[in-house]
């Protein structure tokens, strides 16, 4: 993913934020960016960090090829709204240092030497630094919204071939490494599920429930799974 990406965002998202008013917002700016011919949202993902010894959500948002520093700061609401927020512009001549995976220290270094506005201003937000590149390498994170579409997965039943066309997902698999057919049945039994970077994929962690007792059960060749 990281070679399509020019510019990222990252936020530290206020306390008790609803993940769908988020992902509402994400839409409505993807939406201003293009139409204003300034390029489109490839991804964005949440992260749980330790802040002052508080557990924050950082949200970080990366942007195709089209877009540059300038146009994200002429297109996002509000930002100076949020108590740590970084806008990376990753230049050209920079990119191709950091497109295979580098150490934490070498991506610090790179972002410092791109084009980048943080606040506050007297330091660098290392936990957003470190929620970027979690999410550039796609090592960490919920993914929230993937190429241009939201992900939302209410509760209910699915067919595996359903989740893994509507929203991208390269894997659907159990704690064991089994990775599930298209047609596996899943029951989505919470709210606000969403899948995970892991590996350099994106994958939904989920486990088998084995009932004997039903004749259905019995007779079908197909998986019941739950979510983790």
């Amino acid at each position: 993913m990281n070679t399509s990406i020019n510019c990222i965002l990252g936020l530290q998202l206020s306390q008790n934020v609803n993940v769908e008013t988020v992902i509402e917002s994400i839409n409505n700016f993807n939406h201003r960016l293009f139409k204003s011919n300034y390029g489109k949202i490839i991804c964005a993902s949440i992260h749980k960090k330790n802040i002052q010894s508080k557990t924050k959500d950082i949200l970080v948002i990366s942007f195709n090829k089209t877009a540059n520093l300038e146009s994200i700061l002429r297109c996002v609401p509000d930002l100076h709204d949020y108590k740590r927020y970084l806008v990376v512009e990753i230049a050209t001549s920079n990119k191709k240092d950091i497109l295979q995976d580098v150490s934490f220290e070498k991506f610090l270094k790179e972002i410092e030497n791109n084009n980048v506005i943080y606040y506050p201003q007297n330091n660098l937000p290392q936990c957003i630094v470190r929620s970027i590149y979690n999410h550039y390498y796609c090592l960490d994170g919920d993914v929230i919204y993937y190429s241009s579409t939201p992900i939302f997965i209410s509760k209910g039943k699915y067919f595996a071939r359903q989740l893994y066309y509507e929203y991208h997902i390269d894997e659907i698999k159990t704690p064991e490494g089994y990775k599930l057919p298209s047609d596996a049945i899943i029951a989505v039994n919470e709210e606000n599920v969403f899948p995970k970077f892991f590996n350099k994929k994106i994958v939904l962690p989920v486990e088998e429930v084995k009932n004997n007792n039903k004749l259905e059960d019995l007779l079908s060749n197909k998986f019941k799974i739950v979510i983790n």
